[in-house]
């Protein structure tokens, strides 16, 4: 039998390095398609005593610097705004009032949601540069709040328009608050719940007997349909124009959508009647929360690959947290959402994926390898 070492002068001099970057190539493309698996942080509070059934931290958005926003008690038990960034927890305060929250950040660290202010319900507000400034309403009553951010900080939520109790959807731009109406016969509410860079609006249309998610562009209105049921809800959308959701198909409860290319996608459940996808990244993965086969527990999903999958089966099998909705997602697969930590407590959690080798670390390794061949 030939040996290695006599085998050099029947093969050229760099074929074993070849050889390891095809197997390298291989396993990296596998690994691509595989599921993920995720470390755990737990994001904390602005200092709430509160545990157990209480809601003290509630992530709502994550940008792709990996900055959380939304709400948290306080310990004077207050729920307030936040902006977790490198670890830490800061309180962004509020309009004068006693209590606010965040719903989204933008990759530019601006936040944006809803404060209580005086002599008012509530204001929708932009946080940036540290200072909190409000955005105004669409009519007399005093009451709006922002679902949404891009990178040109235009914003979208909803205001109410009238002592009626109607609400409107609206796109704030250059300073300025725009009422984008609504589809179902001009009546009823709308409600705007993401944007995306191109300026690209998703959220539902209100009126008697039916909810429709629609799209907003180019100053049209545009409904999105549904899977087959009365009702349809958008949650958010990505550069891409891909929308996320929930829709009710024909005799059923909500489920999950993915609308691409002009068509509404039902993403199923992890077993259980119903599921809802809240968040998408630049990649086409969604998150969400979903019931389990009894119908009694709703966990965090990531939808991947062509998969919906169960974060809680992502995580180490020790971890000692129970992972409930996902609520965000960025263009890294980082992901925020609510669950119990190991002490039994409700809290938000931020889970960050566990790297592969890259290609380019494993070239490192085979030339290293390549040069210890080399000084034998």
């Amino acid at each position: 039998m030939m040996g290695f070492e006599n085998s050099r002068e029947m093969y050229p001099a760099g074929w074993v390095i070849w050889v390891l970057v095809f197997a390298a190539m291989t396993a990296w493309t596998v690994g691509a398609h595989a599921a993920p698996t995720y470390t755990i942080t737990d994001l904390g509070s602005l200092g709430s005593p509160l545990s157990n059934s209480f809601t003290v931290t509630y992530p709502t958005g994550i940008n792709n610097a990996g900055q959380v926003v939304g709400y948290s008690q306080t310990a004077t038990f207050f729920q307030e705004a936040f902006l977790y960034s490198n670890g830490q927890m800061t309180n962004l305060g509020t309009l004068g009032g006693p209590q606010g929250s965040a719903a989204a950040i933008n990759n530019l660290g601006h936040v944006v949601g809803q404060s209580d202010v005086p002599f008012a319900t509530s204001e929708a507000f932009l946080y940036s540069d540290g200072h909190m400034n409000g955005l105004g309403f669409l009519g007399s009553v005093h009451d709006s709040y922002a679902n949404g951010v891009n990178d040109s900080d235009q914003v979208v939520g909803w205001s109410m328009t009238n002592l009626n109790g109607i609400a409107h959807a609206f796109l704030y731009s250059s300073g300025h608050m725009t009422d984008l109406g609504t589809f179902l016969n001009g009546e009823g509410d709308s409600f705007a719940n993401g944007i995306n860079d191109s300026g690209e609006v998703v959220g539902q249309s209100v009126a008697t007997g039916a909810t429709r998610a629609f799209l907003y562009k180019n100053g049209q209105m545009f409904d999105l349909g549904t899977l087959g049921g009365r009702d349809s809800d958008a949650l958010a959308i990505n550069n891409l124009g891909q929308i996320v959701g929930d829709a009710v198909p024909p005799n059923n409860r909500d489920h999950a959508f993915l609308y691409s290319s002009s068509v509404m996608k039902d993403l199923g459940t992890l077993g259980g009647l119903d599921s809802s996808a809240t968040a998408i990244n630049i990649l086409g993965q969604v998150v969400g929360e979903s019931s389990l086969a009894d119908n009694l527990t709703d966990d965090g999903f990531v939808y991947t690959g062509g998969q919906m999958l169960d974060l809680n089966s992502l995580i180490p099998l020790n971890s000692g947290w129970i992972l409930g909705p996902a609520t965000g997602i960025n263009d890294n697969g980082q992901i925020v959402g609510l669950g119990t930590n190991p002490s039994g407590n409700v809290a938000g959690y931020l889970l960050t994926p566990v790297p592969e080798p890259t290609i380019f670390a494993l070239l490192l390794g085979l030339g290293g390898f390549a040069a210890l061949r080399r000084r034998r």
